[in-house]
């Protein structure tokens, strides 16, 4: 199982669950008056949204305040990919690599928990990303 990222960066450290949407039928319908059913013109196919679930991790930090600060960067590394702007290659759990998509939102599911690993200690946050896949 692979972790996903987007563009380079990953998403997601550890448990992640991705959930993959239906690519969407593009089409424009018209109704005429005085005549049943519709006037369908196909448009090819949309694109589909991907959800996907898991947990950001940082270890091997010298202090809870360090693990903490971390996962604020590994954070604020991942939102600045939420730009509206950044087409790339997302890679999702089973390791499948698919091109032209968008991140469109990373939402933190909680509070950040600091835990300590002997000497050190790690930070972790359970978050959920959405990615449109623009040509599945």
């Amino acid at each position: 199982m692979a972790n996903p990222s987007f563009n380079g960066t990953d998403l997601f450290t550890e448990g992640a669950q991705e959930f993959l949407g239906s690519p969407t039928a593009r089409m424009y319908i018209e109704t005429m008056p005085g005549a049943d059913g519709e006037f369908v013109q196909p448009h090819g196919t949309g694109g589909r949204t991907i959800m996907v679930r898991g947990i950001l991790s940082v270890t091997g930090e010298a202090s809870a305040a360090d693990a903490d600060a971390a996962l604020v960067t590994a954070l604020s590394t991942v939102h600045a990919l939420v730009d509206g702007r950044t087409v790339g290659d997302y890679i999702g759990t089973d390791g499948t690599t698919r091109g032209d998509c968008m991140l469109m939102s990373y939402e933190v599911a909680g509070n950040r928990i600091v835990t300590p690993e002997g000497a050190t200690y790690g930070c972790l946050v359970f978050a959920q990303a959405t990615i449109r896949e623009l040509t599945p």
